[in-house]
């Protein structure tokens, strides 16, 4: 594993927002493409990074940030898969913070993967305590859609998301 993964933990702490919007886009990055095993090393910090960006009050200057946090919350519940009662709870979260309203390519990007986890029936997206959330957030995917025309290509998929959950 690469050092630099670990010192990238410092890097929100700056007052750069073009730093903090790259690290925790990494973040995302870092939980998409490690295996468990090796995310495990830097699980801790990359959490952290993620919630610490996430906690903060969102305004002008850091909306673009904000969102990239959610969608590297979204990358780490989808490739790293926790299996705690912590894993189901920021599941929760994830799903009721959907559409990202600011980046809209990664905006796209997450529903994107969001409809793909829930075709694939991904257990930790979509079960009893979910299905509810995610209906929800699809309507406001959908009404998001149709104010900023984000979606493009997607648009079927979220077709077909809204028809397999009886939408």
């Amino acid at each position: 594993f690469h050092p630099m993964y670990a010192q990238l933990s410092g890097a929100y702490k700056t007052e750069n927002e073009d730093i903090i919007q790259s690290v925790v886009y990494g973040y995302g990055i870092i939980c998409q493409r490690c295996a468990k095993d090796e995310f495990n090393k830097v699980k801790e910090q990359v959490l952290t990074g993620i919630v610490t960006v996430m906690q903060r009050e969102v305004n002008e200057d850091n909306e673009i940030t904000y969102d990239n946090s959610i969608g590297a919350l979204g990358k780490y519940l989808y490739y790293q898969s926790p299996t705690d009662e912590n894993g189901l709870t920021m599941t929760i979260q994830f799903i009721k913070l959907l559409p990202l309203k600011h980046d809209l390519e990664e905006g796209k990007a997450v529903c994107k993967e969001f409809f793909a986890q829930i075709k694939q029936e991904n257990k930790l997206i979509v079960n009893e305590q979910t299905i509810p959330l995610i209906k929800d957030a699809i309507k406001r995917i959908s009404e998001h859609n149709e104010k900023e025309h984000f979606l493009e290509e997607e648009e079927v998929a979220l077709r077909e998301v809204m028809s397999k959950l009886g939408m």
